[in-house]
């Protein structure tokens, strides 16, 4: 069994308690990845070693997808983009063509995105005040726990 994390930057890695860098790009405030929140995704990326898929806007952008990489966060894949469908639609079209029955995919994002119920699908939420959090990757590898992996 494979499992993915389908992640989010904005309101994960950077948050409005945890800005990182601010930077002003085509008419707008981007913000850096926070070292307080990178800090809680190396700790989930230790525990459970998936395969991040990104699946936020920043996968638009060369320049932020560089930023990521500067982090040292390894990208196996970005969802595609659609431009007039939904985050769901495109982590769902994902999930069809690159995972197997018996893969796990974890979403990873500062707003509800899943609306629908899939046995191997799994959402975690974040808030844009707080961001990713010691509390939720604890519930994730606690959850995580309980599903079934091949060893």
């Amino acid at each position: 069994m494979e499992l993915y994390l389908f992640l989010d930057i904005d309101g994960v890695l950077n948050s409005f308690n945890h800005p990182g860098t601010e930077t002003f790009t085509k008419g707008r405030f981007l913000y850096d990845i926070d070292p307080f929140h990178l800090e809680h995704l190396r700790r989930l990326i230790r525990e459970l070693n998936p395969k991040i898929v990104l699946s936020s806007t920043w996968r638009m952008s060369k320049h932020l997808v560089e930023i990521i990489k500067a982090h040292d966060i390894e990208i196996y894949d970005s969802t595609p983009i659609t431009y007039n469908r939904s985050r769901e639609t495109e982590i769902y079209w994902w999930r069809g063509e690159h995972m197997k029955p018996e893969d796990f995919g974890i979403v990873l994002d500062d707003e509800a995105v899943l609306t629908q119920s899939c046995n191997n699908l799994v959402e975690f939420n974040t808030n844009l005040t707080e961001g990713l959090t010691e509390q939720i990757v604890s519930d994730i590898i606690k959850y995580m726990g309980t599903v079934p992996r091949e060893k």
